[in-house]
C-alpha cells in the first residue's frame, strides 16, 4: 500500500468470537481459541477513547499531547440465537416444566375439548365471557371439561398449564471469560477491492439483553463488547491484492 492510498471500507463484516479460556456454555465445553460465535454480515462500530493533556503558561499552550487507543466494540444486526441468549442468561437445560397458556372452546351437549395436550388437571379455570368461573370436572380420557353450567354454543375462556419440555434459562446474566475477536470485511484500496481483517485479542461482553414482544419483527440484539488492554498487541490489516 502506498502512503497516499484511498482506503475505502464500507460494507458489512464477518465476525468470530472464540473464548480465551476453557469455557463450558449452552452445556457444551469450549477449549480456549476454538471458534464459539460466527456472525456473519453485521455492521461493526470501532469506538476510541482520547484523553487530551495540555500545559499553558499564561495565555500561551506550550506543549499539547492526545493519548487514543481503541475503547469498545459494537455489532449490530445480530440475530437473537440460542447461543446469543446464553451468552446473555443462565442456560439451564433441557426441562419439563409448567407454562400457563389459554384456550377458548365452544360448549356442545355440556362439554368442552382442549385441544392442548399434556394437561396439568389441577391447574385448570374456566370463565365465561362475564369472566366468571365455572365449576367443571375434568376428564384426562377424552380430554374435555364438563359442566352442566355449560351454556350450548357460548364461548368459555380455559386457563391451565402444561407440562412441556423447553430449553430453559434463567434471566440472571452470567460474567463469561474474555473473548478474543476477528472481524474480516472487504474494503477498496485504490479502488482495488481488498481484504480487511482486524485482530482484537481481549474484549468483555458488556451487553444487556431486551425482549421485545412486537408483531412482524424480530429481536436484534446488539452485542457490545470492552476493549482490554493486552500485551499482544490488537492488529488491522489491508491485503495487498
Amino acid at each position: 500500500m502506498k502512503q497516499n492510498s484511498l482506503i475505502e471500507v464500507g460494507s458489512k463484516a464477518n465476525v468470530v468470537l472464540k473464548f480465551k479460556k476453557d469455557t463450558t456454555i449452552n452445556g457444551k465445553l469450549y477449549k480456549a481459541q476454538e471458534p464459539f460465535l460466527f456472525l456473519k454480515d453485521v455492521i461493526v462500530n470501532a469506538e476510541y477513547r482520547k484523553i487530551d493533556k495540555t500545559s499553558k503558561a499564561s495565555l500561551k499552550n506550550r506543549t499539547a499531547h492526545t493519548l487514543k487507543e481503541l475503547a469498545s466494540v459494537s455489532l449490530y444486526g445480530v440475530n437473537f440465537t440460542r447461543k446469543i441468549c446464553s451468552m446473555m442468561t443462565t442456560y439451564v437445560g433441557e426441562e419439563t416444566a409448567p407454562f400457563s397458556t389459554f384456550e377458548t372452546a365452544t360448549a356442545h351437549d355440556g362439554e368442552l375439548f382442549l385441544t392442548a395436550s399434556s394437561v396439568l388437571a389441577d391447574t385448570i379455570s374456566v370463565f365465561d365471557k362475564e369472566m366468571e368461573s365455572v365449576d367443571f370436572i375434568y376428564d384426562e380420557a377424552s380430554n374435555s371439561i364438563i359442566s352442566n353450567d355449560f351454556i350450548e354454543n357460548e364461548e368459555y375462556l380455559i386457563s391451565f398449564s402444561t407440562g412441556k419440555i423447553g430449553t430453559l434459562f434463567y434471566l440472571e446474566t452470567p460474567n463469561h471469560p474474555y473473548f478474543s475477536m476477528e472481524i474480516h470485511a472487504t474494503g477498496n484500496v485504490d479502488k482495488k477491492q481488498s481484504f480487511v481483517y482486524m485482530k482484537l485479542e481481549t474484549v468483555s461482553l458488556q451487553s444487556v439483553m431486551d425482549f421485545n414482544f412486537t408483531p412482524n419483527g424480530r429481536m436484534d440484539s446488539p452485542l457490545e463488547f470492552v476493549v482490554i488492554s493486552s500485551p499482544v498487541e490488537n492488529k488491522l490489516l489491508f491485503s495487498n491484492d
